[in-house]
């Protein structure tokens, strides 16, 4: 009998058994434990035609994602006229997932994306007001675009840490509303100096997503594609950089005990420290200009 997960993997009841069997003896498939997460790579400002970018990599052939900011004039949604819109693509190829009809792909990139953008938007997330230009008519919208380019599990953790990484490493130009007639703001003026240029207000207090996955009586993190088929619930925690929990989703048909609820979010904060020192270390290079690469084992975030 074969079981089907999000990423469309089938796995047979013999294969599902030896990985409950290594996460009940704490003693995963590859030699991680329970709470260990797979070596993590960063690299920003990969991207010179965006306005900030980054890819990360989790283990060597691993999950790999790319991201890309791009921020551009557009107009402001009617519910919040005076504020600024952020809209979050996550893409996966079809060669990705073999098994995947069309249909079903582009269901896994809308739930990604989905859950994502709902994170920059919350509280904690992104200043959308800071990004108004003129009040109903025009306003900065920060396009993050993410393309999986290679897929082993883990895949909204991978895109968390990547969008985290190009928006603090993004810049949009200096903009100075213009008076027209009646005393009005109704146009703006873009300045061409690059030295101008500002960072994205609130980039720093977007959370990051560290998910936690039951298999058995266990919750792991950083499941791999073949564990993730044995899953049998998920949290996804959302966490910023004081280690508030700021949002979370789950997964799955399997219930999650309430009394582990508290102990799950303990884990995910005191794992985000970790994430955010490579995230953060990662961005600054590449605002020095260095494009330096950052990574770390994931035994070292706890």
């Amino acid at each position: 009998m074969s079981r089907s997960t999000l990423t469309g993997l089938n796995t047979s009841s013999s294969e599902r058994e030896y990985v409950a069997l290594g996460v009940e003896l704490g003693m995963r498939g590859d030699g991680r434990g329970r709470l260990d997460y797979r070596s993590l790579s960063v690299q920003a400002g990969v991207l010179a035609q965006s306005n900030g970018s980054a890819r990360v990599t989790i283990a060597h052939n691993g999950t790999d994602v790319l991201a890309a900011v791009k921020v551009e004039v557009g107009e402001p949604g009617l519910e919040a006229p005076g504020a600024g819109r952020v809209e979050v693509c996550i893409s996966c190829s079809n060669s990705l997932f073999p098994k995947f009809d069309e249909r079903s792909s582009g269901d896994v990139n809308a739930v990604l994306s989905g859950a994502l953008e709902r994170s920059m938007r919350g509280v904690g997330g992104l200043d959308l007001d800071a990004l108004g230009i003129v009040d109903g008519k025009f306003c900065w919208v920060v396009f993050v675009d993410i393309l999986v380019l290679q897929a082993d599990g883990n895949l909204l953790d991978a895109s968390s840490f990547a969008a985290y990484t190009a928006l603090n490493t993004a810049r949009i130009p200096k903009v100075t509303p213009l008076v027209g007639e009646g005393g009005i703001y109704d146009d703006f003026e873009i300045s061409s100096n690059i030295d101008d240029a500002v960072a994205i207000k609130g980039a720093t207090n977007v959370p990051v997503c560290l998910t936690m996955s039951r298999v058995g009586g266990h919750f792991i993190v950083d499941a791999s594609l073949e564990e993730e088929a044995c899953v049998e619930a998920s949290v996804a925690v959302f966490v910023d950089r004081e280690g508030r929990v700021c949002g979370s989703r789950k997964e799955g048909d399997g219930s999650v005990p309430a009394q582990h609820l508290g102990g799950m979010a303990q884990c995910a904060a005191a794992m985000a420290k970790g994430v955010f020192a490579i995230l953060d270390s990662s961005a600054g290079a590449a605002r020095g200009g260095t494009g330096a690469e950052v990574g770390a084992a994931g035994a070292g975030f706890l």
